[in-house]
C-alpha cells in the first residue's frame, strides 16, 4: 500500500472527509504522498542494506570493506555468504578443527592437512588461483590460524 492510500483509507474512517480525485484535500494528500514514498523506499532500502542476509549493495561493500578479504565470488550470494562466515569466526574458533570455516570466507575449495612433523597446516586449494591470489589467501588465511602453527597454502 502506498502513502496516498493508507492516508485516505485512515481519513475516509473518520467520515469528516469526502475523498474524491477532484477534491483538494485528495490532492493535498497527494502532494503529501509523493514525498512520503521516496522516505518509505529510501528507509526500505536502509533497512535491507543494515542485514547482511538481505543486503545488496552498500551494505555489502562496508562490511567487505571492514573485513578486508579476498573473495573469489563477487555474486551477491557469494558476497553475503563470505561476510557472514567471516562474522562467524569466534575467538574459540583457534584450533586446528575450526579450520574447515575458514574457505567459506574466502570463497575457496580445498582441505587442510596437517603436518606434524614439522608443526604446519596445509590447505591444498583446488580452485584454480593465481600466484598473487595465492599470496594474498595465504597471507589473509593465517590470520586465522592458530599463532604457534605454521601455514601454507598449496593450489
Amino acid at each position: 500500500m502506498n502513502a496516498l492510500q493508507s492516508m485516505c483509507d485512515k481519513m475516509a474512517k473518520t467520515g469528516l472527509y469526502h475523498l474524491g480525485v477532484d477534491n483538494l484535500v485528495y490532492k493535498e494528500l497527494a502532494a503529501y504522498a509523493e514525498g512520503l514514498d521516496i522516505l518509505y523506499d529510501a528507509f526500505e532500502e536502509l533497512f535491507r542494506e543494515c542485514f547482511v542476509s538481505t543486503a545488496e549493495d552498500y551494505g555489502l561493500t562496508i562490511r567487505e570493506r571492514i573485513i578486508n578479504k579476498l573473495n573469489l565470488d563477487q555474486t551477491v550470494e557469494g558476497r553475503r555468504k563470505s561476510v557472514l562466515a567471516a562474522l562467524s569466526i569466534a575467538n574459540t574458533d583457534n584450533r586446528v578443527a575450526a579450520c574447515e570455516k575458514y574457505p567459506t570466507i574466502f570463497n575457496v575449495n580445498g582441505e587442510f592437512t596437517e603436518d606434524f612433523e614439522n608443526k604446519k597446516i596445509i590447505f591444498h586449494c583446488t580452485d584454480g588461483i593465481t600466484s598473487a591470489q595465492k599470496t594474498l589467501l595465504e597471507k589473509q588465511m593465517k590470520e586465522y590460524m592458530p599463532c604457534w602453527l605454521a601455514f601454507e597454502v598449496t593450489t
